[in-house]
């Protein structure tokens, strides 16, 4: 044949050709199949992270959280860590989610990448502008400044219609803590801005802080940002002692408290019970204790026993070398409004007297239409109750809150007319100032009391289940199938009314490294399936086999 191909032979190839292609395309095919729906290949949901663990300014904190309410109003873009369950949290959204955190190092930075970004539709941006209100004023018959909450929460309102930030004359200028970057420094040698808990701190132009502890836990704190890529290690003077006294020096940060016994602060190496005074070094990067590596910390000073005093005189952040790094690790931009008009001024011009009675009835008169007919939230200037802000600001919930008493004569002017206006069964966020005349009144009107709803739920909204549309199950343990003659014990653990309740970890008792060695029953409040479903698989997903589930009313709710 001398190498010629028959008919047959070049159809034989041909098959063989089509047989090898179509083998390829398979191959292909499975492969393409295995990238698209692998999850460990699929393209990460990338979203940002803050730290503001330590917070208190309560401007800051409207600030921040009607923020976050608006960029997450449709879809999940900001991710705040104020402590240990955030953290855990964050952990599991990039381990079991899919998300991809870029941690944001400041305030200026959060503001400047939100200013910078447009919704889904490419044109919209997230941000508009800003809402300026009059924080406070001087109430000249009493020679004192005073608050103006009412201010905050009518800027709140106008920050969740409009897509503007709730700011004042303090923020403007940079001064409030977060924005004014105080808490980025490496040295502190005349060691002011420190406050006690439980603990006395006397200054001294010459030498330096006196702690002197009041009862036992008492300490002294300060609100840091460390970041131990810049600063690993840390450097505290201490220039005396009371006779027989001992002190440490502990660190509350977010990262750094994974079990329910280091919640108060977690102790450093090497500066832990020291009996003398000195000079002393620990390097944090090397204690393993801090992961991530940066972000606002909590320096707590703690004498160890009661009555007794400690004086500190310096304390400083120092790098890899020892020594003090040549400049501030960060400065935060200061320019951050430049680009944000005023597009509402409660302060220049506002629409409604500077009281309260007149400011409630405008706000109920011009912005209670605009909200959501079957929810209110009530929050006062604590920032220990705007955990929910969030959320309430995302839902273009109403906001509002009268200093007001109850049981007497025009006590809650407007609270029959707030809930008569309901949508039932209707939702209060945050708190009505008494519990007992709060219960009465939406007990009369068919509401219920959703408590302050726990931060980052503008998020946990948006968070995917592994089986959509489908409920939830959480674990009920039944080990015994038929009642025998012993004395059962069951233990429990939940908090009726408090809907953080389950969002602390149980109180952090969830991360206790003994859970599963005992039966327990834990509390779990409907509404957090209602308002973030994935949360709720959070809590299938880690539970044990010795974890039980039983639910109980949401919040306060009518019997009828």
């Amino acid at each position: 044949m001398n190498g010629t191909i028959t008919p047959r032979r070049c159809a034989s190839r041909r098959r063989r050709g089509l047989h090898n292609l179509t083998l390829r395309r398979l191959v292909l095919f499975a492969l393409l199949a295995m990238t698209m729906f692998s999850p460990r290949r699929s393209p990460a949901n990338p979203a940002y992270l803050l730290d503001t663990s330590g917070l208190g300014d309560v401007g800051e904190l409207y600030l921040i959280g009607s923020l976050q309410g608006i960029v997450n109003r449709d879809a999940p873009r900001l991710f705040l860590v104020k402590g240990s369950p955030d953290q855990v949290y964050a952990d599991y959204l990039e381990r079991e989610k899919g998300f991809a955190f870029t941690r944001l190092k400041s305030l200026p930075d959060l503001i400047t990448t939100f200013a910078a970004m447009k919704r889904a539709d490419g044109v919209t941006p997230l941000i508009k502008g800003l809402v300026k209100y009059p924080a406070t004023y001087w109430d000249e018959a009493n020679h004192k400044m005073v608050n103006r909450y009412y201010n905050y929460w009518i800027a709140a309102n106008f920050a969740a219609q409009e897509d503007l930030l709730p700011v004042n004359e303090g923020m403007l200028k940079h001064t409030s803590s977060m924005l004014s970057g105080s808490e980025f420094w490496y040295k502190d040698s005349g060691m002011r801005g420190w406050s006690g808990m439980f603990a006395e701190a006397k200054h001294s132009r010459t030498n330096g802080l006196s702690v002197i502890s009041g009862r036992a836990n008492s300490y002294a704190s300060k609100v840091v940002y460390l970041d131990l890529e810049e600063t690993p290690k840390i450097e505290i003077v201490v220039s005396d002692l009371s006779p027989g006294a001992a002190w440490s020096l502990a660190i509350a940060m977010g990262s750094t408290v994974k079990t329910f016994e280091s919640r108060k602060g977690t102790a450093i190496p090497g500066l832990i019970n020291v009996s003398t005074p000195g000079t002393f070094v620990a390097d944090l990067a090397e204690s393993g204790l801090f992961n991530p590596r940066a972000g606002r910390a909590e320096l707590r000073i703690s004498p160890l026993t009661t009555g007794v005093t400690v004086t500190v005189t310096s304390i400083r952040l120092l790098n890899a070398n020892g020594n003090e790094p040549a400049a501030s690790p960060y400065s935060p931009p200061k320019d951050v409004f430049a680009g944000l008009p005023i597009k509402r001024d409660l302060a220049a011009s506002p629409p409604y007297e500077q009281n309260e009675d007149s400011a409630c009835e405008w706000s109920l008169a011009n912005q209670r239409g605009l909200c959501a007919p079957d929810a209110f939230a009530s929050y006062a200037g604590g920032g220990w109750i705007l955990m929910g802000l969030d959320y309430t600001v995302a839902q273009k919930v109403y906001h509002f809150y009268q200093d007001k008493t109850p049981f007497v004569k025009e006590g809650y002017p407007n609270l029959d007319k707030l809930l008569s206006d309901f949508k039932t069964p209707g939702l209060v966020y945050g708190w009505l100032g008494n519990e007992d005349y709060a219960c009465m009144k939406m007990g009369k009107y068919g509401a219920r009391y959703a408590g302050g709803v726990p931060g980052n739920f503008s998020f946990w909204q948006w968070v995917p289940l592994k089986n959509p549309g489908e409920p939830v199950p959480l674990p009920q343990v039944r080990e015994v199938t038929r009642l025998q003659n012993k004395v059962y014990v069951n233990f429990a653990w939940a908090s009726s009314d408090y809907i953080q309740f389950s969002y602390n970890l149980m109180d952090v008792f969830w991360q206790d490294p003994n859970r599963g060695k005992v039966p327990v029953t834990w509390g779990f409040n409907p509404l957090l399936a209602k308002f973030a479903p994935a949360f709720v698989e959070f809590y299938a997903h880690s539970a044990t086999p010795k974890d039980s589930f039983w639910g109980f009313t949401a919040g306060y709710t009518p019997l009828s």
